[in-house]
């Protein structure tokens, strides 16, 4: 794929995510919440932090190691985007379920 679609797919991604996350909030009660519900909200987490990061990333790579390829510093920005979604989701998952304390 052509790094406009990737960048339009993240853009979109975390336009949808912070959409939905924002309904979401606004409509469930987190503490009387269904399974589902629960697996929604990590879901939206995890695709807002991944196209977060992952733009976030790209950015602050590419300004400060200029001779990189572009390919190169989009595939490792969203690796780390994914490795630190899945963190954060897979955190809060534990914390729910009383797990781990913070």
């Amino acid at each position: 794929m052509r790094l406009s679609v990737h960048f339009a797919i993240l853009i979109f991604l975390l336009f949808a995510a912070t959409v939905g996350g924002y309904y979401f909030l606004s409509v469930v009660d987190p503490f009387e919440a269904r399974t589902w519900q629960l697996a929604a909200f990590y879901s939206i987490l995890f695709f807002w932090i991944y196209s977060l990061t992952s733009l976030l990333g790209f950015a602050l790579r590419l300004s400060f190691h200029r001779s990189l390829s572009t390919r190169h510093v989009l595939h490792s920005s969203q690796r780390q985007g994914v490795m630190l979604g899945v963190l954060a989701a897979l955190a809060l998952m534990l914390q729910t379920a009383s797990m781990i304390t913070l």
